[in-house]
């Protein structure tokens, strides 16, 4: 008579249904797949556009926002520092010495719900209102132009129209 024996773990596997958003997967304690080497085929190809393609509901969100999380100092108001380590991203210092040190401008089409092109509109213009108080000092930058500074101002106070954003 031979013996199996089986492996069990005590840990609760916790997966993470419908999270889209980096930082909440590692501070959530989720378990994943570790795609981090994605960040240093970004930064060794150096390309001007990078097209990431995939079908739907197979990662693209959950991608680009490491992505954020990886380039920006601070991501959705929480600092970046600290959440590649461990990961295999952070065996590769080369690459490492890019995280935090880039303004990063993330947004997403996936949680906007409208029926409507107007309500489409609102929204849309909301979630610009939203990433222009991620940077209010932009406002100040030298680079923009007055009409640039204008929309800005516009959307920072939510009284951005059409004719202003288009």
């Amino acid at each position: 008579m031979t013996s199996t024996s089986s492996i069990r773990s005590t840990a609760p596997i916790k997966l993470p249904i419908g999270v889209s958003d980096f930082g909440n997967l590692i501070r959530g304690g989720y378990t994943f797949v570790d795609k981090t080497p994605l960040i240093e085929e970004i930064v060794d190809q150096a390309a001007e556009v990078t097209l990431i393609t995939r079908p739907r509901r197979f990662g693209k969100t959950l991608n680009l926002s490491m992505l954020q999380h990886f380039f920006a100092p601070i991501a959705w108001g929480q600092p970046t520092a600290g959440l590649f380590d461990g990961l295999a991203i952070f065996a590769r210092p080369n690459v490492m010495a890019h995280q935090g040190k880039y303004p990063v401008i993330f947004f997403s089409f996936k949680d906007i719900r409208a029926t409507t092109l107007a309500e489409f509109d609102g929204k849309f213009r909301g979630l610009l209102s939203s990433l222009c108080n991620d940077y209010p000092e932009l406002l100040n930058s030298p680079k923009l132009s007055a009409r640039d500074r204008k929309v800005f101002q516009a959307l920072l106070d939510k009284q951005a129209d059409a004719a202003d954003t288009g």
